[in-house]
């Protein structure tokens, strides 16, 4: 057996041909590795056999089409913990400066299922950067036992790594930015020189503990003053005045983590100082960006007269800096920030960028009709932004009011692509907001419709979720092959799904949408039941199934063509075509 076909029959119905066919790829060994992951992002390729077999011959050329099937969410979770298995195998020290390989690994210590989360440690440890050792200490406190046993057991070995850049994302590709780590990548590639021993006072000992060379000593104090929570305040407080820069960082850090709306002001006045210290002097340049963090997760959103003074680190010379004054800025009801924010989305630094993002997703208001066009553009426009940025964009849009015909036109132009999104992030942010763009007197097209159709083949759940909730409200009456579709998705059993594809096809208005809804009037789960039984009471379809192709089609006849090709009666008994044009395509286009 040719080793290609040997990878084609893994996922073969007979046991006795994948066991063959696993056989030959293993005797065939660093010679199959190359097919092994071109079939990955194959549609229904068998990926956890793919990544157990891949793991086995120690192919770490596998590792960045792993990362990609992670951060596309494109993963279910038995393959989700096979791949973490996989990454627990391959995943070496040096990959800690592969942004890519990092971020999967990240967005796989933060999955739902316990055994994904306890496989990906060893990985983790592999790592054993800043961001890698931050996550284990999460980890060992996680609610699963055999998930804190082996953290624990990681940091007990864990020697210190070089720090790599701080990915972002989760493990659905949504909004997440760790500045605080980011900055500590950049600053921290040796440890500091010894610094003077702190003044003396009722602070003393924490202060000494900030201001110590060894990072490990600083990073045990930053956490015992978090534990200590409101009672260290004073101490942190007094450490950021401080004249040792390496105290002040440590005081921000901890203080970003209590989130305590007393030391706002601390903070600013602490980000503000070291932001106009003398250029050159990068640890001047770590606490005003890691105070401006903390500055932000203290903020309420209600304080005043913050906003002017944070405005001119926007174009600060440090991407950090700028990134902490646009997380700030977000946060503040001032309507400036906003406005930052969008000139933001196209800064040169991408965590500037990812800031602008968190700005924008926290910050727009339901007035602020003038920040459309601007967004629009960046969602767009060339290069083509972040998963990150798109779904910031995309949730800034959903939350403004768009009464101009034209531009409403343009949103859902922009938005119909992301229904089609690369993250999972995006493509339920998408359906949110098309939910909004549409009504009654102004239905969608029919290629929009189709496009959301497909989103219930999801792999993602709160997607699925999302597309029904479009469909409930929007679906238009005799959709071509609507029902067999809503049926497929009503067999995967989710109860919340389900109970909003019973109004959708209440919506489709047909003698076949009747009988499918007769059908799960006897289902086993009495709410489904119940909701199927209600909708049928007075219903007297009155539509049509529309044709396909011609208006000689059979009425029923299935497609798989174009929404362009499709055909519903005239009220006159002539055939005219359906509003829309094709599907778009896209390099982003996931696989159902």
């Amino acid at each position: 057996m040719r080793i290609e076909d040997a990878v084609k029959r893994l996922n073969h119905e007979d046991p006795a041909v994948r066991d063959q066919a696993t056989a030959t790829v293993l005797a065939a060994r660093q010679g199959a590795v190359a097919f092994l992951v071109n079939e990955l992002p194959v549609p229904g390729a068998p990926v956890a056999r793919l990544a157990l077999l891949l793991a086995a011959l120690k192919a770490r050329e596998a590792l960045p089409a792993f990362a990609s099937l992670v951060q596309r969410g494109m993963l279910d979770g038995d393959a989700r913990a096979t791949v973490a298995r996989a990454f627990a195998e391959l995943v070496a020290q040096k990959d800690a400066g592969d942004g890519e390989i990092a971020r999967a690994v990240l967005a796989l210590s933060k999955d739902v299922h316990p055994a994904t989360r306890q496989l990906i440690v060893r990985a983790l440890s592999s790592l054993g950067d800043t961001t890698a050792t931050a996550r284990l200490r999460e980890l060992s406190g996680d609610l699963d036992e055999g998930v804190r046993k082996a953290a624990q057991g990681a940091l007990a070995v864990l020697k210190p790594a070089p720090l790599a850049s701080a990915p972002t994302g989760h493990e659905d590709g949504g909004i997440h930015l760790d500045l605080e780590a980011a900055v500590r990548a950049h600053q921290e590639r040796a440890p500091p020189p010894p610094q003077p021993k702190a003044p003396a006072g009722p602070h003393a000992a924490l202060h000494a503990r900030l201001c110590d060379s060894r990072r490990a000593v600083r990073d045990a104090a930053v956490d015992e003053a978090v534990a200590q929570g409101k009672v260290a305040l004073p101490g942190l407080l007094a450490a950021l005045r401080l004249p040792q820069s390496g105290a002040r960082l440590g005081a921000a850090m901890a203080l970003a983590r209590l989130q305590a709306p007393d030391a706002a002001s601390a903070l600013l006045d602490a980000a503000l100082a070291a932001a106009h210290a003398p250029p050159g002097d990068d640890g001047e340049v770590a606490v005003a960006a890691v105070a401006l963090k903390g500055l932000a997760n203290c903020l309420t959103g209600a304080e005043e007269g913050i906003a002017q003074p944070l405005l001119p680190l926007v174009k600060h010379a440090d991407p950090f800096v700028r990134a902490g004054a646009l997380l700030c800025l977000g946060r503040l009801s001032d309507r400036v920030g906003a406005r930052a924010a969008v000139i933001a989305l196209t800064d040169a630094h991408d965590h500037v960028k990812e800031a602008a993002a968190v700005a924008l997703s926290e910050g727009v208001r339901e007035e602020d009709a003038e920040l459309v066009v601007p967004l629009l553009a960046v969602l767009g426009g060339m290069p083509s932004p972040s998963s990150a940025t798109r779904e910031a964009i995309l949730l800034a849009l959903s939350r403004i009011h768009v009464t101009d015909a034209p531009t409403l036109v343009r949103v859902r132009h922009r938005a119909r692509t992301q229904v089609l999104g690369a993250t999972a992030s995006v493509r339920r942010t998408a359906l949110a907001l098309l939910e909004r763009c549409y009504g009654t007197d102004d239905p969608p097209p029919v290629g929009v419709i189709d496009d959301v159709l497909s989103r219930l083949k999801d792999d993602h759940p709160e997607v699925r979720l999302l597309a029904a909730s479009f469909l409930a409200q929007h679906l238009e009456p005799g959709v071509t092959d609507g029902v067999e579709r809503l049926e497929d998705a009503l067999d995967r059993g989710e109860q919340p799904v389900s109970l909003l594809l019973l109004e959708a096809l209440r919506r489709h208005d047909t003698d076949k949408a009747r009988q499918a809804l007769e059908a799960v009037a006897g289902d086993v789960d009495e709410t489904l039941a119940a909701r199927a039984r209600a909708l049928l009471e007075g219903f007297a379809p009155r539509t049509e199934e529309w044709t396909v192709g011609s208006a000689t089609s059979a009425p029923n006849a299935s497609s798989s063509s174009s929404a362009s090709r499709r055909r519903r009666p005239a009220p006159s008994g002539e055939v005219v075509e359906a509003k829309d044009a094709p599907t778009p395509g896209g390099e982003n286009k996931p696989k159902p």
